[in-house]
């Protein structure tokens, strides 16, 4: 009987750390890629009196292809997305706006929101979601100002 030495076959197998580098880099390229297409119109700013409704008039182009656009509306904080206005989810609207705010305008790529009974000045911007939004993609808000009587 002969003594056979068995050589252990590498495998062409990426470390851990390779994997999850690959990963990063296409999905960065995929969200990247994807968020290009997108992009908001709306005005800097809006003046208002106290306690009456403000409509801010918004368009967005998408990428081709993409449908089922729900509409998200923030308002504008460091810290976290807080919703004022939910196409798709109404009640993870911030409560003070809820019933206050609605989708205005027929067409399929308007974004125009209105609010009622604004009483103080905020930053708002329109979004699809936490990562595709104005805010994110093209560091745009709209400021809605308080004027007097």
């Amino acid at each position: 009987m002969q003594n056979e030495v068995i050589m252990p076959q590498r495998e062409m197998n990426c470390s851990e750390w390779e994997r999850r580098f690959i990963l990063f880099i296409f999905q960065g390229w995929i969200s990247l890629s994807f968020c290009e297409d997108w992009s908001f119109t709306f005005p800097e700013s809006i003046t208002v009196f106290t306690g009456s409704s403000v409509t801010i008039p918004c368009t967005f182009t998408s990428p081709k292809g993409y449908s089922d656009v729900h509409i998200i509306w923030y308002t504008y904080n460091v810290f976290s997305y807080i919703q004022v206005f939910n196409s798709k989810d109404p009640s993870a609207v911030l409560p003070k706006y809820r019933g206050r705010t609605f989708l205005v305008g027929n067409d399929t790529n308007s974004c125009s929101l209105r609010i009622d009974g604004v009483i103080e000045n905020k930053y708002f911007y329109p979004g699809i979601n936490d990562n595709i939004n104005s805010l994110k993609l093209q560091r745009k808000k709209v400021f809605v100002i308080i004027s007097g009587n």
